[in-house]
Order: structure tokens, then C-alpha cells, then sequence
């Protein structure tokens, strides 16, 4: 049995896609504790206010946390967004067939043994690689018997599913 599932490469699926590399990569770095960095100087920073009536490293814990968490984030999607339009691939179809051999992808075939994990996330399903990270929308499957099929493949190739929200 094979899977065979058609979409289109859009903007939108291409922005997804990066956005769940994005945070896995994020969860699984040693950056992550940056942000924590820049909350516990916002801590600091409101005990010297209170204390000594000094705002200096409240302001600064603030306004690196507020782009840590919110505007690196915005400016990540204009760069996808922009890449997007740059590599000029916009409306690509994207044939996948799931088979016990792998994930063949325009053509072009993925081993099972080629793929370390599976990650998921509700708008669907990255798998890490190497070379970079293949995405698959969830919305693409038209049954769920294909999602059980999928999952039963990932499961005998003993292959980790990581979810990232």
C-alpha cells in the first residue's frame, strides 16, 4: 500500500513550514535561554525599581523580551516571506507518495533510514534530515486511514515523533 497526496506549494504552506522548524529548533537549542536571561533581568529590573528607584534594567529586560519573544518572531516571518518570493517556486505542486520504502517527493526518494525524526505539530509534519526539512501540511491527507497508515510506518521504522506546538 502507498499513500498518494497532491497540494500546492504556497506562500502560506512555506511560511508554516518554516515557522515549525523554527520553534523545534528553538526548543532543542541552548538559545532558549536567552529569553529566560531577559525575564529574570526584567525580575531584577523590578526589584531595583522598587528598592532603589532605579528603572534601568527593568527598561532593558523589557524591551529585549518584548523583541526576544515577539518581534524576532515577526521579522523571521518577513524573511520566509521574502525568501519565498525570491526563490520563485510559488503554486509548485508537490506529489508525495508514502510507501513502505520511504517518501518519494517529486520525484525524488527518502529512504525511511534517511529520516532521524518525524515532528510534529497540529499543521502538520516536518521530517528532519540532513539535508533540511521536507514538510507535509496535515490538511493534505484525505483519509484518516492514510494518518494511521503514516504513523504505523514512522512507528516501524522506530523513527521519533518530537510535537512542538
Amino acid at each position: 500500500m502507498s499513500i498518494h497526496i497532491e497540494f500546492q506549494w504556497s506562500e502560506a504552506v512555506y511560511v508554516a513550514a518554516g515557522e515549525i522548524a523554527y520553534k523545534y529548533k528553538m526548543t532543542h537549542s541552548w538559545k532558549k535561554y536567552v529569553g529566560y536571561f531577559f525575564i529574570g533581568l526584567m525580575l531584577i529590573g523590578g526589584l531595583r525599581a522598587v528598592g532603589q528607584q532605579d528603572y534601568t534594567v527593568l527598561y532593558l529586560g523589557t524591551v529585549l523580551s518584548v523583541y526576544w519573544f515577539f518581534a524576532k518572531g515577526f521579522f523571521y516571518r518577513l524573511r520566509l516571506r521574502k525568501s519565498f518570493k525570491k526563490e520563485g517556486i510559488s503554486q509548485l505542486k508537490m506529489v508525495f507518495y508514502i510507501t513502505k520504502g520511504g517518501i518519494n517527493i517529486n520525484g525524488n526518494m527518502i529512504p525511511w533510514d534517511h529520516i532521524t525524526t518525524v515532528i510534529l505539530h497540529p499543521n502538520g509534519f516536518l521530517f528532519e534530515r540532513p539535508e533540511g526539512y521536507p514538510y507535509l501540511p496535515a490538511t493534505a491527507f484525505e483519509k484518516d486511514k492514510d494518518v494511521e497508515y503514516f504513523f504505523n510506518l514512522v512507528e516501524r521504522h522506530d523513527i521519533p515523533l518530537v510535537r512542538v506546538q
